[in-house]
């Protein structure tokens, strides 16, 4: 099909009758964009960059590109958007996924009212388990413990949030996870004085732990010093140490 002049002359007079009457949202400068972006070949980036500048719509080639395909996504993740529950960000991981996982995060997101940060790190699980379950994004979402969590009445959204985080951590982590519950229950064993602190090795792939304590004088020093000799001898550090760290391998 050959454009001609005429029908871009039309296309940038809409656009202009548009973006100098007001500002354009988000979906409706992508509509904009996604218009003018028909009359250029992929190798005129600039040349479409400089004409969007033109109308008063963005000028930087890597914000047009990110911007010009939300129009195309889902209703559901257009109206995220202009909600302000779907950030950019996300919205560009969610169109690359399939149609009904990318409407069911969509609508995640706009009930828990996730943060950018929360958004990206569920879009992320949730492809991870994916790939390491080799089952499809969809799989996960569906699952009948994550609905549960999302359509339990009695939990609000901060509740919910959290319970998510953790389900998907938990699925995508078993290992690590099951480490951290362990030591945990072991280290309420210990029954540690206040200011003192035992860490365990990140992610628990290693195999150093670190114990630290804060003093004013001597005497707390030396109360942290027969401390540390009950810490030695409890029975739960060494299941601590025996434990956890096969566990997360």
């Amino acid at each position: 099909m050959i454009l001609t002049p005429k029908k871009i002359d039309c296309a940038k007079l809409a656009i202009a009758d548009n973006t100098f009457q007001r500002q354009l949202n988000l979906i409706e400068t992508s509509r904009s964009l996604h218009l003018l972006s028909g009359f250029f070949h992929n190798g005129e980036k600039f040349a479409l960059a400089k004409e969007a500048s033109n109308l008063g719509l963005p000028e930087n080639p890597g914000i047009i590109s990110k911007i010009t395909g939300l129009c195309l996504l889902p209703w559901p993740v257009q109206n995220g958007i202009l909600k302000g529950a779907v950030s950019l960000v996300a919205a560009i991981e969610l169109g690359r996924l399939p149609e009904q996982t990318c409407v069911a995060l969509a609508n995640l997101f706009c009930d828990l009212k996730l943060s950018l940060g929360k958004q990206r790190e569920v879009i992320t699980f949730v492809k991870e388990i994916a790939a390491r379950e080799n089952i499809s994004a969809q799989d996960v979402i569906s699952d009948d413990g994550l609905q549960e969590i999302l359509n339990n009445d009695e939990l609000d959204r901060t509740q919910k949030t959290a319970k998510l985080r953790a389900f998907l951590r938990k699925r995508r982590f078993p290992a690590i996870t099951e480490a951290e519950r362990a030591f945990k229950q072991n280290l309420s064993g210990l029954k540690l004085r206040n200011r003192v602190k035992l860490v365990p090795p990140a992610n628990f792939e290693g195999t150093t732990y670190t114990l630290s304590f804060d003093f004013k004088n001597l005497e707390e020093l030396k109360n942290h010093k027969r401390a540390f000799d009950g810490i030695i001898q409890n029975p739960a550090l060494g299941k601590m140490l025996n434990y956890s760290i096969p566990m997360a391998r």
